[in-house]
């Protein structure tokens, strides 16, 4: 914990807003048995497996859309491909990004301030594969974040540096070229004019080297403010499916039956009398 804008008790914020899932559209991934890779947002729009009770809805959906669409010319938008406005999303996009977010979820403990992240997917490998993709995003961004006005301080330098160093191989060019030129000659004109030049190069070499100077101190900044982290337990592939629980399935199934075939019988009963 620090004075930092954004502590990490803000990360699992950070990591739902729309501008980190959005980010997540063009990782690439392969499905477990190989016979699929894609980016992350085609997998999530086009490849995800339907339970049996929504198929049904899912249908009438892309029927009223179909028709929908007869009258109204909309512009399609691909995960792949053009580069995704996080600003403005279409309605496809907007619903990968919902979906997304329910499926990526990160934790913070208070007291330790260790993070964890649980994603959840219908194939174990993207399952794992997306676990490090998003733990390592999240932390390119806390590293960007910690460094960034370090690095815009040494950017800074770098650039007056390189000025300064050209400005200085430019002076002593100009001295050197003089003072060869004017080897043999004694003249207190010349002597005037080689000294200026000299002090002009020694100036210019000052200004270098204290530059060069404040560009180390701004790298060792940079370096100085560059978080590490520790990876407690690394992703792994899932051997068992986390959901649905198939027992509780067939209990409610059975829980289902037993109800209607309770109204049937008690709906004979009623109808014989």
């Amino acid at each position: 914990m620090s004075t930092d804008a954004i502590s990490p008790l803000l990360y699992p914020d950070l990591m739902a807003s729309t501008d980190f899932v959005v980010s997540l559209f063009p990782v690439k991934i392969t499905t477990e048995d190989g016979e699929l890779s894609t980016d992350y947002y085609t997998y999530i729009y086009q490849h995800q497996k339907q339970s049996i009770w929504s198929v049904p809805f899912n249908w009438i959906r892309g029927q009223l859309k179909a028709f929908s669409e007869l009258f109204a010319d909309e512009e399609k938008t691909s995960g792949e491909g053009g580069k995704i406005d996080a600003f403005r999303l279409s309605e496809e996009q907007k619903k990968v990004v919902d979906f997304i977010k329910g499926n990526v979820q990160c934790s913070i403990d208070k007291k330790t301030n260790v993070i964890s992240i649980v994603v959840q997917d219908q194939d174990p490998l993207v399952c794992a594969s997306m676990a490090d993709t998003v733990s390592a995003r999240l932390q390119e961004f806390i590293t960007r974040y910690r460094t960034n006005k370090a690095r815009i301080d040494m950017e800074y330098y770098e650039n007056l540096s390189r000025k300064a160093k050209l400005d200085y191989e430019d002076a002593l060019a100009r001295y050197g070229a003089y003072s060869d030129a004017n080897l043999n000659i004694v003249r207190k004109e010349t002597e005037l004019k080689q000294t200026v030049l000299e002090n002009e190069m020694q100036l210019k070499y000052n200004t270098y080297s204290a530059l060069n100077t404040q560009l180390q101190a701004a790298k060792a900044k940079v370096q100085e403010r560059t978080p590490a982290f520790t990876t407690l337990q690394c992703a792994t592939v899932p051997l068992k499916p986390d959901g649905p629980k198939r027992m509780l399935f067939v209990l409610g199934m059975m829980l289902l039956t037993i109800f209607i075939l309770s109204l049937y019988a008690i709906r004979d009963y009623l109808l014989k009398d």
